[in-house]
C-alpha cells in the first residue's frame, strides 16, 4: 500500500477527531466543579451553527470528506458541553422566597437573554428551526433554482462564524479579569488544532475560507495565551505583595 496514501488517511482522521478532544476535560471540568464561568457558551454557539452551515453545505458542494465528519462529530460534543452548562447554570437555582413569573416576563426573558435561557429544550428548539430554515434555503437551491451565490455564501458564512470562534473566550477572560475555570488542555488543542488543520488545508489545496479561517483563529489563539500568562503573573506578583506586607508589618509588644 502507498506510504503516502497511509499518511493522508491518518492525518485525516486526526484532522476529524482532533478538535473535539480539548472540550473532552472541559466537560469533566464543568461537571466536577459545576461551574462553567470560566468558559463562554457562545463558543458553542458559534460551533453549532457555524458546523451546522458547514453540513448543509457540503448538500451544495461535496468538500473532504473528513471535514464533514469533522463537523458533525463537533456537534455532537457541543450539545454535550452546552447540556452541562445549563444543567450546572445558576440561572436554574431560584430561592423557594423567589416569585414565579409570569408568563409576559417568561416571554421578555426569552428574547432579552438570547443563549442564556434556563432550559436545554430552549436551545434544541432554536436549532432546529436555524437548521429547518436553512436546509429549506439549501434544498431549494439544490432541486429548484441551482445558484453559485448560494453555494459560496453558505460556505464563506459559515467559515466567517467558525473564526470568531474565541473571541467570546477573550472577552470573558478580560471581564473576569482571570482565565481561571478555563481548562488549559481545551486552549493547547486549540492551538494545535487550528495549527494542524492550517497545514492541512494548505497540503491538500483546500479553498480558500477555509485557509483563511484557520489563520485568524491561530491569531486569536495567540491572545488567549498571552491573557493567561498576564493574569498568571498578575496574581502571582498580588501575592507576593501580600506576602511581603504581611512580613513588614511590625509585631506589638506585649504588656
Amino acid at each position: 500500500m502507498d506510504v503516502a496514501l497511509i499518511i493522508h488517511y491518518v492525518w485525516a482522521c486526526l484532522l476529524a477527531v482532533g478538535p473535539i478532544l480539548g472540550y473532552i476535560p472541559q466537560y469533566f471540568d464543568i461537571k466536577k466543579t459545576r461551574n462553567y464561568q470560566g468558559f463562554s457558551p457562545v463558543i458553542c454557539f458559534i460551533l453549532l451553527t457555524s458546523n451546522i452551515l458547514r453540513i448543509l453545505s457540503f448538500i451544495l458542494t461535496p468538500f473532504d470528506v473528513f471535514l464533514l465528519a469533522q463537523s458533525i462529530f463537533m456537534v455532537l460534543v457541543q450539545l454535550l458541553v452546552l447540556q452541562i452548562i445549563v444543567k450546572y447554570s445558576a440561572r436554574e437555582i431560584l430561592p423557594a422566597s423567589s416569585p414565579m413569573p409570569s408568563s409576559s416576563d417568561e416571554k421578555k426573558n426569552y428574547f432579552e437573554s438570547f443563549w442564556a435561557w434556563n432550559s436545554f429544550l430552549d436551545y434544541l428548539i432554536f436549532l432546529f428551526c436555524f437548521t429547518s430554515f436553512f436546509a429549506l434555503i439549501v434544498l431549494f437551491d439544490k432541486f429548484v433554482y441551482s445558484s453559485k451565490f448560494i453555494e459560496i455564501t453558505f460556505l464563506y458564512t459559515s467559515t466567517l462564524i467558525e473564526s470568531t470562534l474565541c473571541m467570546p473566550q477573550v472577552l470573558t477572560n478580560w471581564r473576569n479579569g482571570s482565565t481561571a475555570g478555563l481548562h488549559k488542555s481545551l486552549v493547547v488543542s486549540w492551538i494545535f488544532g487550528d495549527l494542524f488543520k492550517l497545514c492541512y488545508y494548505l497540503y491538500s489545496k483546500s479553498r480558500m475560507p477555509f485557509v483563511v479561517c484557520a489563520i485568524i483563529q491561530i491569531s486569536v489563539d495567540f491572545i488567549i495565551i498571552i491573557q493567561i500568562l498576564y493574569y498568571h503573573f498578575k496574581v502571582k506578583l498580588s501575592k507576593e505583595e501580600i506576602s511581603r506586607a504581611s512580613s513588614t508589618v511590625p509585631l506589638k509588644d506585649s504588656k
